[in-house]
Parts: structure tokens; sequence; C-alpha cells
């Protein structure tokens, strides 16, 4: 099995949810992390997307002991 990793706008579309609430739902880790790609890149594995829509659908709630990612840094122009 590969490992795909989904950007954030496919995030969004998938989960129906704003970018405020993925990333309070990773604080609160209720949501998947995200993971590194590059310095300045993230994406989602898109099994654990799947997995929390899923378990949202059967009224379910999963929790993600995977540490919460660093808040994501501004770049400056």
């Amino acid at each position: 099995m590969s490992i795909v990793f989904l950007r954030l706008p496919a995030v969004k579309e998938r989960t129906g949810l704003k970018e405020t609430t993925i990333y309070k739902g990773i604080a609160e880790r209720t949501f998947p992390p995200s993971i590194p790609l590059t310095e300045r890149c993230v994406g989602w594995r898109e099994d654990q997307i799947v997995a929390w829509c899923e378990a949202k659908a059967e009224g379910r709630a999963i929790r993600f002991d995977a540490p919460a990612p660093a808040k994501r840094k501004r770049l400056r122009a």
C-alpha cells in the first residue's frame, strides 16, 4: 500500500472544514496532524483523513496521540 499525502485544499474539500477548524482540531488532537513534506510544505496522510471522516459519519471520536506540529511560521516578504 502506498502512502498518499493530501495538501490543505484537498483536506478542506474532503472534510468540509475550514482551515482554522482543522488547525484547532490538530492542537486538540481530535484531527490528524499534518506532516512536514518540505521546509515550506505540509500534507496529511490520506488514510488518516479517510479514517477521521468514517469515524465522524459513525458518530465516533478518534484521538490522535502524535504530537501536534509546531505552529506555522509566516514567511516575511
